[in-house]
């Protein structure tokens, strides 16, 4: 707290103080608005903060406030402190004409981030004449001005609210595409390499930007357009721009929507690069998003990473510190109000690759495979994960010579001989009651019927049927263990 002795050294204003507090004291409209953007530490003055505290905790507890329940409310220190009831008075006594209250609490707020500045610089200078590294030097600069800013821009949106706050208030679904994405739902797409995750999400990203009234032939309704921004690593400037002219050539609805579908550049590059963990690396993702919606005049609605790998500087298998990594794509994600969309590798295996972090931390997971027929491009799609909604289907998209998808009755074109095995899987899991918690569950069943004793046959036509869509298949970790385990259902 303020002492009073070194004014003249620290930034403060002191007439702003007091006129806050006669606010506060003679108009009852005016308080909301205070307690909500002001803590006791934008205070300098001791007697100002404790007059300041006494005032929002009559408040929160639903008493009147006035000069005389504020005295009396004080304990024997708090009197000394502010001296008498007389200062009381004298704040009523000089309340100021119609004062713009957010505005004396914006100075307050300044003048609170400038006394920090003015603590942590001899940390700075310090390390300076230590002879520190200039690396520590800056790292611990750039702390210090995020701090700094944090100060500054506290407000009404940190703050807490009650279970029944929440209870009372009409929350709806709110779906960007319904069935497949929602609001707010932070999303992993992953898929092993090659087999079209960036498209895919292009493709998305193209259909909510054209206001197409559905993805996919109808497979999924799509309520609103949505405007999209891109930091992505892995596709050049040519190599979006060949694609994006095939599908536009395919499809000359998209071009409509092509302003909504945003990426972030450097210097005339869009492959843009960097670890989330750095304060000014979230910086620029904000700046990015900023600068987008003010050229463009709209929201951006949902931001992409493409991919992770791009945006931690962690050890994959790391929980703790690619857990702090995906929150802070979250944060970045809450700062702009967007839906986080992340695009991972799968590991050798197929499943997500990594941290099992990166399953606990993502609302929505969905699993691409390749399941490409006769030449012809397909990808599979499956539901992993899902905590706020109902899990979709599997389901097979086909590409077609301009790179736009379709969905395909992917068994319908399969050899009769791999139609009848993945037939007698299902039947297999029919008579498991339609559930297999393990593998060796439905090896067994499925070895009874046919007689098959080869383990890498069996195996092969247990994952053949979850390729084709005749069974499901998802994974799970038990006890905490980070082994993972399948079990198969009826789609």
């Amino acid at each position: 707290m303020g002492s009073g002795k070194n004014i003249q050294q620290s930034p403060c204003e002191l007439e702003i103080e007091q006129e806050v507090l006669s606010l506060i004291l003679s108009y009852p409209d005016q308080r909301a608005v205070a307690f909500e953007q002001l803590s006791v530490d934008h205070f300098y003055s001791t007697s100002h903060q404790v007059i300041f505290e006494k005032c929002r905790e009559l408040e929160a507890s639903s008493q009147p406030i006035g000069i005389n329940t504020v005295w009396a409310a004080f304990t024997k220190e708090q009197r000394e402190i502010v001296n008498s009831a007389n200062k009381l008075s004298s704040l009523v006594d000089q309340v100021p004409p119609a004062i713009e209250i957010t505005h004396s609490a914006k100075i307050l707020k300044d003048r609170k981030a400038r006394r920090e500045s003015i603590k942590h610089l001899n940390v700075i200078e310090k390390k300076i004449h230590n002879n520190c590294d200039l690396s520590e030097v800056l790292n611990e600069a750039q702390k210090i001005i995020d701090e700094v800013e944090y100060c500054a821009n506290q407000s009404a949106e940190e703050t807490c609210i009650s279970l029944s706050e929440i209870y009372t208030e009409k929350l709806e679904e709110k779906p960007i595409i319904k069935g497949l994405l929602y609001e707010n739902d932070q999303t992993v797409f992953y898929a092993p390499g090659g087999v079209g995750k960036s498209l895919i999400l292009q493709d998305i990203a193209m259909a909510l930007g054209a206001n197409f009234k559905s993805l996919w032939g109808g497979l999924f309704e799509i309520p609103k357009p949505r405007n999209t921004l891109f930091i992505q690593s892995e596709n050049s400037r040519e190599a979006v721009n060949i694609r994006t002219f095939k599908k536009c050539a395919g499809n000359k609805h998209y071009i409509a929507g092509l302003e909504n579908v945003q990426y972030a550049q450097s210097f005339g590059n869009i492959q843009v690069a960097g670890p989330v963990s750095n304060p000014g690396f979230r910086k620029k993702i904000v700046r990015y998003t900023k600068t987008a919606e003010d050229q463009n005049e709209f929201k951006i609605d949902l931001i992409v990473f493409d991919p992770l790998i791009s945006y931690h500087d962690a050890e994959e298998n790391d929980n703790s510190r690619m857990r702090s990594t995906l929150d802070q794509i979250l944060q970045i994600a809450n700062e702009i109000e967007s839906t986080p969309l992340v695009i991972h590798h799968a590991n050798k295996e197929g499943g997500l690759r990594g941290a099992t972090a990166i399953l606990d931390w993502a609302r929505n997971i969905i699993k691409l495979e390749d399941a490409s027929y006769q030449g012809e491009k397909r990808i599979k799609f499956t539901h992993e994960k899902v905590n706020n909604g109902e899990m979709f289907g599997p389901f097979t998209l086909a590409m077609d010579e301009y790179l736009n998808f379709s969905k395909v009755e992917y068994a319908d074109t399969l050899p009769k001989n791999i139609r009848d095995r993945c037939l007698k899987v299902r039947e297999a899991l029919v008579l498991l009651k339609g559930n297999a918690e393990k593998k060796n569950d439905l090896i067994e069943q499925y070895k009874d019927m046919t007689g098959i004793k080869a383990d890498r046959t069996l195996h092969r036509h247990i994952d053949e049927a979850v390729k084709n869509n005749f069974i499901g298949m998802e994974y799970y970790t038990e006890g905490g263990s980070k082994k993972r385990y399948s079990k198969y259902f009826l789609p």
